[in-house]
């Protein structure tokens, strides 16, 4: 995946690593209209490329996992023992990252549909 990331870096002028900092931010920050807007501009941006579509599932799993596992270390960390609270931010995180999947292969197709 990341000689991938540095070919769609250099064809493609789309910077993934970047990218999914700031997904990242907007899904802990529960920043909707950027989220939104963002799968958007990802979704277009990426259905001009000859990226296989099971790479760019995968970027977004990538995502949800890399996410996860901050998490799960942020947790560590503070000593935290899961709660009712790990519940909901577990339902909100994981819609926020279906809300960008679903905007943005929704992009992707209808833009390859053209």
């Amino acid at each position: 995946m990341k000689e991938k990331i540095k070919e769609i870096l250099t064809v493609g002028n789309i910077d993934l690593i970047n990218n999914a900092h700031s997904l990242i931010q907007y899904i802990i920050e529960a920043k909707e209209q950027e989220l939104q807007s963002s799968a958007t501009q990802e979704g277009i941006a990426w259905a001009t490329h000859a990226i296989p579509l099971t790479f760019k599932l995968e970027w977004v799993q990538a995502i949800r996992l890399t996410l996860w596992r901050f998490l799960q270390e942020y947790n560590k960390v503070n000593n935290k023992v899961i709660t009712e609270e790990f519940f909901s931010v577990e339902k909100q995180v994981n819609n926020q990252v279906d809300r960008f999947s679903n905007v943005f292969l929704s992009h992707i197709l209808n833009t390859n549909i053209r």
